[in-house]
């Protein structure tokens, strides 16, 4: 989202090929996320320590990343320190337990792939399966998953602002 209440701009990269697809996957990434301005995510801990795993198969875009890790701005906190809780949550901070909590959307409810374990078990299954069709269907279900990851974000900051009435 390039400002606030524009439309957003869906970007994925889900690799093609069953080669190595870290090179052109960094390639990818660095080149979408650009040089400047916010990166949202859900869990900075934990994508942090993905980017920096990605430096060390390409130590030739090492200040690249670690400018990416400088620039994110975790989406977690407000829920994981309770400064926005809601008793639906049941104690969780999960995106899959808060989005429901507070946005009245159906979420992942409905997708073939609704979680990060059924996301890795697919792509996997990629990998082994020879059935085009199959295989299709499974790359569309993942890419279906990752544009809600991407969604729920947009919506938990609309919340935040909603409830801080600040910008982001």
């Amino acid at each position: 989202v390039e400002k606030e209440n524009a439309i957003p701009i869906h970007s994925d990269f889900l690799a093609q090929t069953k080669s190595d697809p870290i090179p052109e996957f960094i390639n990818s990434l660095l080149d979408t996320l650009e040089e400047s301005g916010s990166i949202l995510v859900y869990n900075q801990s934990f994508e942090a320590s993905v980017m920096r795993k990605l430096k060390e198969n390409s130590p030739e875009n090492a200040a690249r990343i670690d400018a990416v890790i400088n620039r994110m701005v975790d989406l977690m906190i407000p829920f994981k320190d309770k400064i926005l809780y809601h008793p639906e949550t049941m104690g969780s901070y999960s995106i899959k337990y808060i989005l429901p909590a507070f946005v009245d959307h159906n979420g992942y409810k409905g997708l073939k792939v609704a979680n990060g374990a059924m996301a890795t078990m697919a792509y996997e299954e990629i990998h082994y399966e020879e059935d085009e069709n199959i295989i299709n269907e499974i790359r569309n279900s993942l890419l279906e998953y990752c544009k809600m990851d991407t969604f729920a974000m947009i919506l938990l900051l609309d919340v935040i602002r909603k409830y801080a009435k600040v910008k982001v």
